[in-house]
């Protein structure tokens, strides 16, 4: 699923701000940015972990499906009887900001048309 398009798409600044949905529309893109950044988050720890993430894909779309969700179940094992760092939490973080200010990507983006992507 998309965010709506031509709606206010919060981030952290629109938090910081005391920015509140106004409206479902709204509402539905804050959660959808929310859950964009667990996603990406999870993905770069991940990609820490399992350095066979980082390299060119060699193989069918179908394996690296397989191969991610194995990876992904491998790390909350690890993560349950190991643990992760709360430094390794935050190099991750640190990684995704420095990355978004070399990309200038901004916090927070409006999508053009007011119709929901499909």
């Amino acid at each position: 699923m998309a965010p709506y398009r031509g709606v206010r798409y919060h981030l952290k600044e629109q938090r910081l701000a005391g920015q509140t949905p106004e409206n479902a529309k709204e509402l539905f893109n804050l959660r959808h940015a929310t859950l964009r950044n667990v996603i990406e988050r999870i993905f770069r720890v991940l990609k820490r972990k399992f350095k066979v993430l980082n390299t060119p894909a060699e193989y069918s779309v179908n394996t690296q499906i397989h191969l991610v969700i194995t990876l992904t179940g491998l790390a909350n094992f690890l993560t349950i009887y190991k643990g992760i760092s709360r430094e390794e939490l935050d190099e991750v973080d640190r990684d995704m900001q420095q990355r978004e200010s070399e990309l200038s990507i901004p916090l927070s983006t409006e999508v053009e048309s007011t119709e929901m992507a499909t």
